[in-house]
């Protein structure tokens, strides 16, 4: 194999290690994040996102119960997700590029983060329908709302909206 293969085959492989290295960083800052969260007494995102829903939406005993519940599946979810994450960032950082294998265990890995990603879009289908079948109709609407009102404000939803609203008053 020349030098040049071997340079084309180790960009992805660096490409990946240095977007795994800074999800990681970025992991590290929330989880420092979280715990300033909680010693605040702030608590679980779950109970505070059901706590507000509760209240902007005026939910039932049994739907509070429901969402509880799916709240939680998310939660475990989320767990194995991570773990998963971080043990797809210790194979890359430890494959050798100069390995006879090397490219077959890197189109391995990306199979397995492709794979991770179909999961973290099922679950995010699987949490909407969720939604839905707890909450009536109007709580449901209500709730998008709400989620529309919040990406105009520029705590969620495109980045480009954040600046187009500044410039249009300012």
């Amino acid at each position: 194999m020349n030098m040049k293969s071997i340079a084309m085959l180790s960009l992805p492989a660096i490409f990946l290690a240095g977007t795994f290295g800074s999800l990681q960083v970025q992991a590290q800052d929330n989880d420092q994040k979280k715990s300033h969260r909680y010693e605040q007494g702030k608590g679980d995102h779950s109970e505070r996102m059901l706590k507000r829903l509760s209240k902007k939406l005026d939910l039932t005993e049994q739907q509070q119960t429901d969402l509880k519940a799916l709240f939680s599946k998310k939660d475990e979810a989320k767990e194995g997700k991570s773990a998963l994450r971080k043990a797809l960032h210790e194979a890359v950082r430890n494959l050798d590029p100069k390995a006879a294998d090397y490219a077959t265990k890197l189109a391995e890995l990306k199979q397995q983060a492709g794979l991770a990603a179909h999961s973290k879009i099922d679950q995010m289908v699987s949490m909407h329908q969720g939604m839905q079948k707890i909450l009536t109709a109007e709580q449901f609407t209500k709730m998008q709302q709400f989620k529309e009102m919040r990406g105009e404000h520029g705590k969620r939803g495109e980045h480009g909206k954040r600046g187009e609203h500044s410039k249009q008053n300012g």
